[in-house]
């Protein structure tokens, strides 16, 4: 889902894997979208100051998972510079019965030259033998939050990474 601003810079500029693009509130288009529609769902809405934790509550997880088709995958880049939310998400995931794994990409030092920054990622399904293939990419299981985000608890707060809050431009 893209929210109405985002829409309208990307247009023209994003590729689409599918017709299944919705410009809006990503929780409320997700529940207009029947059952079992996608085998893949990416979630890319955390890099900013401002988290939007009513994505990655494990009612939102249950709303996405709804959408996702048999061995659907869920994929969260879940990148902040303040907080640390694969934790979170592989808790939520997991309360749903789904098997997660997280990866951190560290780009080489010419990626880097290229200006290609480090990626946090979880990936989550109910097929674990969908994320075989992922361990050979460094895909690993991750650790899980001790309690889950939820509409009831949406405390980030103890995600935060407080040192780079000081230290950050």
């Amino acid at each position: 889902m893209v929210r109405p601003m985002d829409g309208r810079a990307a247009r023209g500029r994003v590729a689409l894997l599918s017709t299944g693009r919705a410009i809006g509130d990503g929780r409320q288009e997700v529940r207009k979208i029947p059952d079992a529609s996608y085998d893949l769902l990416i979630l890319d809405a955390f890099s900013g100051d401002a988290i939007p934790t009513h994505l990655i509550t494990v009612e939102a997880l249950r709303d996405d998972l709804r959408v996702l088709k048999p061995g659907g995958m869920l994929v969260v880049h879940v990148s902040n510079r303040y907080y640390e939310l694969a934790p979170a998400v592989i808790a939520d995931a997991q309360r749903l019965g789904m098997t997660a794994e997280a990866r951190t990409f560290v780009p080489s030092q010419a990626e880097q030259e290229d200006g290609v920054q480090a990626s946090e990622w979880v990936v989550a399904t109910t097929s674990p033998d969908q994320l075989a293939p992922l361990a050979a990419d460094d895909w690993s299981v991750g650790r899980p939050a001790d309690q889950p985000i939820t509409d009831d608890y949406p405390d980030v707060l103890r995600f935060a990474r407080f040192g780079t809050w000081l230290t950050s431009q």
